[in-house]
């Protein structure tokens, strides 16, 4: 009998030990629920001076679970910002019309739908008078031009560019023709795209990027705008910003579909309206520099930077050499690597394709 009676009590003890394991395994979470990334890649860059009375704050933000996010926005002219918005699911935000002359801070706290919230870091920056239509101030600062991953973008080095605008969209067809109707300049030629017939005067065209253009032709229509083309260095600084060296616009890692490369499932099969790929903006707010075309500069083509004006300008032969730098990827690229900000290409001045195009900027 006190055998038997032994084995009932470890029987029982047994099962109890068992049903409170069952227990508390049912009350753990099948995984820790982890919070937001902080809120990143702020436009306007943090610190930029002469912005718009009319800009609008954009950030990026990421959660390591996938879960949806919402946002707060923290926006004022002190250092502790008032919330101004909350709950929105947007990375954007219109603060309304700004005050000239005026610094202003924000910042971001993303939440998920798991209670966790992230604040992100104070960013600031502060209006100018205001800059002309269609461009962005970017002010005097000096950054790290070149990299090691291209042997014409090296050696990497110091350059310090004088504050200038820049213009946010490449120049459109419609912009182009306008020029071409006040000067007798000819019109470009068509591309030889199936489907795309009178592609520079069809109306349904005219905010795409004007393609078929020389370097010459570029350079005459700044020139009628009261611009001029962009430095080389003006170019890479208002592509990648001047906060550190990164391979685009966004940051360090190539994102398929975030501009208007190779087709890879978008809309378009070659080029598309200016500014349709919101994530490919930069730091200072200008658009399209990874993808859709490829960009003339003002200055001549080097395979080196040995020699290399530190002070922004344009580096240029006397003589002129016959090419020219260009810039940016293009639409007919496959892949991020010819696309980063630090890469480099070469025109020739008596030369145009469907995939250049160009935008200007004007001394502040």
């Amino acid at each position: 009998m006190r055998f038997i009676h032994r084995v009932l009590v470890i029987f029982s003890i047994a099962l109890l030990v068992f049903f409170a394991g069952c227990s508390e395994d049912d009350s753990k979470e099948p995984a820790d629920n982890r919070a937001p990334n902080a809120p990143m890649n702020p436009v306007p860059a943090d610190s930029a001076m002469f912005q718009s009375v009319t800009v609008d704050l954009k950030w990026s933000c990421s959660d390591p679970d996938g879960d949806p996010l919402v946002y707060d926005v923290y926006f004022g002219t002190t250092n502790n910002p008032p919330l101004v918005s909350s709950n929105i699911a947007d990375t954007t935000y219109d603060p309304d019309t700004l005050l000239a002359n005026q610094m202003y801070y924000w910042r971001i706290v993303a939440h998920d739908n798991q209670s966790h919230a992230t604040d992100g870091p104070l960013w600031k920056f502060t209006t100018g008078a205001g800059a002309p239509a269609g461009m962005v101030a970017i002010p005097a600062c000096t950054f790290i031009m070149g990299a090691a991953y291209q042997a014409w973008a090296t050696p990497e080095h110091e350059v310090t560019v004088s504050p200038f605008f820049m213009d946010i969209y490449e120049v459109t067809n419609d912009e182009y023709k306008q020029f071409c109707d006040a000067t007798g300049h000819s019109y470009p030629p068509n591309p030889n795209w199936p489907g795309y017939s009178n592609f520079f005067t069809n109306p349904a065209y005219a905010h795409y990027p004007v393609i078929n253009v020389y370097w010459q032709d570029a350079h005459d229509y700044a020139a009628w705008a009261g611009k001029r083309l962009p430095t080389e260095a003006e170019w890479e600084l208002a592509k990648k910003g001047s906060q550190d060296n990164r391979l685009w616009p966004w940051g360090n890692t190539w994102n398929e579909g975030w501009a208007n490369m190779w087709y890879d499932g978008d809309a378009y099969h070659y080029t598309a309206p200016v500014g349709s790929f919101p994530n490919d903006v930069s730091p200072f707010g200008c658009y399209d520099m990874t993808g859709n075309v490829t960009e003339w500069c003002e200055d001549d083509g080097h395979t080196s930077y040995i020699g290399a004006p530190a002070d922004g300008s344009a580096w240029i032969d006397s003589p002129r050499a016959n090419n020219r730098v260009m810039r940016g990827g293009t639409y007919s690229w496959v892949g991020g690597e010819m696309s980063r900000c630090a890469w480099r290409n070469f025109g020739g001045t008596n030369a145009y394709w469907d995939g250049s195009g160009f935008r200007c900027a004007k001394t502040l």
